[in-house]
């Protein structure tokens, strides 16, 4: 940890924003054919600079394109083609810029992975969901398009904002409309402990690696709309603020990394069980280094992979079955879905006698943790008479975690109705359970029988990592690895 902040005006005479781009440039699919996912690298080899990662964004420019089925109705020979439709309210893209980028990995010039989270879209939707605030999340966080995601597709808030954006940018482009947006680099665990470290990198070369998301998982569209959507990026690049010292400063700085710069942060890992259909089993997750956080989430399986579901809103760990709340009334009990129409009680996601869910429902019964040296936690373990325990332990970790604004956008209600959760703090743990590679098995049981499409269970765990650097045999080396 550094004792001295360099990049305050003190000691610093510029800092200033610099864009680099993608090695190989970002190329928009030609008519239906696919844009390229994966394997975008950034590559900063300036041995002579210093940079501020801490601060550093990626700017993203994208359209959302629809394409109607064949035979179907739309402009003038757009069947099957992609197109723009600026009064389109049918085809949406998910909850934020953060869900574009599937992976994203950073590799010192040795190629040592240095930070490295497959799906970690995830994380940061839950974490983001969690720490911003609701004044927060309706200013500055929809710069990064963040909009809290509701269904149906038809009134959600969310969706409604972000085609707003895209609208304007049509009316001053028609011809190739894009939304542009900011995402942060310190949304990332490892970014972030440089800006809480006052760590500036310098004199080495480093690769950020990043994998979008598929289509498929980026689009929300109505399950009546039958066709299909997809986005098109058209920009993607990365700022990064690059520092000129003073030169006292700089010899200040220089000495400093004489004796490297150490400190542990929370990382990211996103684990994903495979298909349970039983209503009770056990999900164990293997090698857990030093395991701090974990939360767990329940989806179905027709979830992934599915534009007409939006897999980020977890509806729910209480609702293994398909509802109201994916959009899609072709799925549930028909009855069910008649009564929901001509009776206003009936709200959605519920079934005419007032139930979570609709059609066969699958309530949690019971949840706690296993630890392989036989330990458990808690000790009074979850129930489904336990939804105001449940709601306050999340709430725990908001309240410790939010500094971006007080409170939380996530209430009582929507934790229940659409993003119920289960998270456990491991803070507290004895140091047997939670230090080393460790194994922990979930235990859970739902009532009734689940549904014939199964489901799948999200973990995402936040672990203790280490990080240090500075200069070793006169050479500049950032190391990344698991606390001793």
């Amino acid at each position: 940890m550094s004792e001295v902040k360099f990049s305050l005006p003190e000691f610093c005479e510029r800092y200033e924003y610099v864009r680099r781009s993608t090695d190989q440039p970002i190329q928009e699919p030609g008519g239906n054919g696919s844009q390229r996912k994966n394997n975008y690298i950034f590559t900063l080899d300036d041995r002579t600079a210093i940079y501020d990662w801490s601060k550093a964004y990626f700017e993203v420019a994208f359209r959302v394109e629809r394409a109607e089925a064949l035979g179907a109705g739309g402009p003038a020979n757009s069947q099957g083609k992609f197109h723009y439709n600026p009064t389109e309210t049918a085809v949406s893209m998910i909850n934020g810029v953060h869900s574009l980028i599937r992976r994203l990995t950073l590799q010192g010039g040795n190629g040592q992975v240095l930070y490295d989270c497959p799906e970690v879209n995830k994380a940061l939707f839950l974490k983001k969901l969690l720490e911003f605030g609701p004044d927060f999340s309706e200013t500055s966080a929809s710069n990064e398009l963040w909009y809290y995601d509701e269904s149906p597709l038809a009134t959600n808030i969310g969706a409604r904002q972000r085609n707003a954006l895209i609208t304007t940018a049509y009316a001053a482009n028609s011809s190739a409309p894009v939304l542009r947006a900011r995402l942060p680099l310190n949304s990332y665990s490892f970014f972030d402990s440089l800006d809480f470290n006052n760590v500036l990198l310098s004199n080495m070369s480093l690769k950020l690696i990043v994998d979008f998301e598929t289509d498929n998982n980026l689009i929300f569209k109505d399950a009546a709309f039958n066709g299909t959507g997809r986005v098109v990026i058209t920009k993607f690049d990365l700022w990064v603020p690059q520092l000129t010292l003073h030169a006292s400063a700089a010899e200040k700085y220089i000495r400093s990394l004489d004796t490297p710069l150490r400190w542990s942060y929370m990382r990211e890992r996103v684990e994903r069980s495979s298909v349970f259909t039983l209503s009770s089993g056990r999900y164990r997750i293997s090698g857990v280094n030093k395991p701090k956080k974990a939360f767990f989430y329940f989806i179905t399986t027709d979830r992934d992979e599915n534009q007409d579901a939006n897999m980020y809103r977890y509806d729910s760990l209480f609702v293994n079955t398909a509802s109201f709340k994916n959009g899609n009334l072709a799925l549930v009990n028909p009855a069910v879905a008649a009564n929901a129409v001509t009776n206003p009680a009936v709200t959605e996601g519920t079934d005419n006698v007032g139930n979570l869910g609709v059609g066969r429902t699958s309530i949690l019964q019971r949840a706690r943790l296993e630890f392989d040296d036989g330990s458990f936690y808690p000790h009074v373990e979850y129930g489904n008479e336990d939804i105001q325990r449940l709601y306050h332990d999340v709430l725990e970790y908001s309240h410790r975690n939010d500094n971006l604004c007080c409170g939380s956008i996530l209430s009582r209600d929507k934790y229940k109705t659409l993003n119920s959760l289960l998270y456990f703090d491991l803070e507290y743990q004895k140091r047997s359970v939670v230090s080393d590679s460790k194994d922990m098995t979930l235990v859970f049981s739902l009532d009734p029988q689940p549904n014939a499409v199964g489901f799948i269970i999200y973990a995402i765990l936040l672990y203790e990592n280490d990080a240090s650097f500075g200069r070793i045999d006169n050479q500049y080396v950032l190391l990344s690895e698991i606390s001793k």
